[in-house]
């Protein structure tokens, strides 16, 4: 868990010395499934993020990995606004905030991980032309490189989070 920010002054020619007692983590617990069927996803595995406001900065500690069921417990958590996220090959990250009083066991309740899907794009222009010379970015919760199209204008990335996202040609 993180600790409250301190005030430190380090001065020129002298060693600063700063020691910081780590709290004692909350823990979490909660159960990974496929959104589609509701069953337990293997693999996937719960990370805990330190945070500033919404932005997520390094993660915390080692990841668990769900048991056989799809459920896990996690000891980590700090108090108040916490991070996390959950992943796992095949699926989308799933990223949430979450809140937690010191003492108390946080329940995550069911976290539904959705599948990646391709995203097929088709160029169309007025004009017959080579269209390979194009490239285009996609912008969403993650970052796609930029990639081409073929001659036709076809492009289609195969492993893409459902969601809303941005396309620029």
């Amino acid at each position: 868990p993180a600790t409250a920010p301190m005030q430190v002054t380090v001065t020129p020619d002298a060693v600063t010395q700063v020691e910081i007692e780590l709290p004692a983590g909350n823990r979490g617990r909660g159960r990974v499934v496929d959104a589609t069927d509701g069953r337990a996803v293997p693999g996937a595995r719960v990370q805990l993020w330190t945070h500033w406001g919404a932005r997520m900065l390094t993660r915390r500690g080692s990841p668990r990995t769900v048991d056989a069921d799809g459920n896990f417990e996690i000891t980590g958590f700090g108090s108040g606004a916490v991070q996390f996220m959950v992943e796992a090959p095949g699926y989308a990250n799933w990223l949430a905030t979450a809140t937690i009083t010191a003492g108390q066991m946080l329940d995550l309740g069911t976290i539904p991980l959705v599948r990646r899907q391709a995203l097929s794009i088709q160029l169309s222009a007025p004009h017959a032309a080579d269209m390979s010379a194009y490239t285009f970015f996609l912008r969403g919760l993650e970052f796609h490189p930029d990639a081409h199209f073929d001659e036709q204008g076809r492009a289609t990335l195969a492993n893409v989070a459902p969601g809303e996202c941005r396309l620029v040609v």
